[in-house]
């Protein structure tokens, strides 16, 4: 809220301020407001990522090319995806 203010039309002074009034007059909650739209467009992106990642990470390090980015281990000489 504290950003989205337009010049010349402050409500809050900073983000004490901004704090205090949202509890006053919302409560607790206040401060929590938007939170769920915010993790329902998160939550998916972060695990689309995290699977695209792990994914091509793996291809990654089984092509040839990149032979040179895996770990080898050092008594067994075997070698494992980094």
């Amino acid at each position: 809220r504290l950003t989205t203010e337009l010049p010349g039309q402050e409500y809050y002074k900073g983000i004490t301020d901004a704090v205090s009034k949202i509890i006053h007059a919302e409560g607790i909650m206040g401060l929590y407001a938007g939170l769920g739209p915010t993790l329902f467009v998160a939550v998916p992106n972060f695990a689309i990522s995290y699977t695209v990642y792990g994914t091509l990470k793996e291809y990654v390090l089984d092509d040839d090319l990149f032979y040179n980015l895996r770990k080898v281990d050092v008594e067994s000489g075997e070698e494992s995806i980094g």
